[in-house]
């Protein structure tokens, strides 16, 4: 609770601005269980790639690690990989696993920027659709992904 600041004798009036209970954290006068905010996880994991367009991935030859932050539905990923070594036919673009399968919101529902930084240089959109595992990466002037590629990837999206 907070109270504006008064005159002595004078009554003084709280607001309440949250409230902590076995729901979990919940804001101003709300009750709803369904409000509470009871959800904040932070961890690491690797990430999983394939190709889409022809070719496969053989393996990431170096640095290959993603980190999350999850405040409630909400996960703010990082993905720093080096050396996505691929084979066959140049990739039209990529796919990455998430840390969380998505929400099914009846669209996309997240994405991001990134960068991949070895062979192109070019700017990356990361795109996360409705219900799925991984993200979709490709060139932000829709242009093939490069083969062999370093990414380093920042996206948010909503989890299930």
């Amino acid at each position: 609770f907070t109270a504006a600041s008064g005159s002595a004798d004078a009554n003084i009036t709280f607001a309440q601005k949250f409230r902590m209970d076995n729901d979990g954290l919940k804001f101003g006068t709300d009750t709803a269980a369904a409000n509470a905010l009871d959800d904040y996880e932070e961890g690491t994991w690797t990430p999983v790639y394939a190709v889409g367009g022809g070719g496969s991935v053989t393996g990431v030859t170096s640095t290959n690690v993603g980190a999350y932050t999850k405040v409630g539905r909400i996960c703010t990923v990082s993905i720093k990989s080096t050396y996505v070594q691929t084979s066959g036919t140049v990739p039209t673009y990529y796919n990455v696993s998430l840390p969380f399968t998505s929400a099914t919101t009846g669209g996309m529902t997240g994405g991001g920027m990134g960068q991949e930084t070895g062979q192109s240089g070019k700017g990356m959109l990361i795109k996360v659709d409705n219900g799925q595992s991984n993200a979709i990466i490709w060139e932000y002037d829709g242009t093939a992904v490069a083969a062999n590629a370093y990414f380093e990837l920042n996206f948010t999206y909503q989890t299930a």
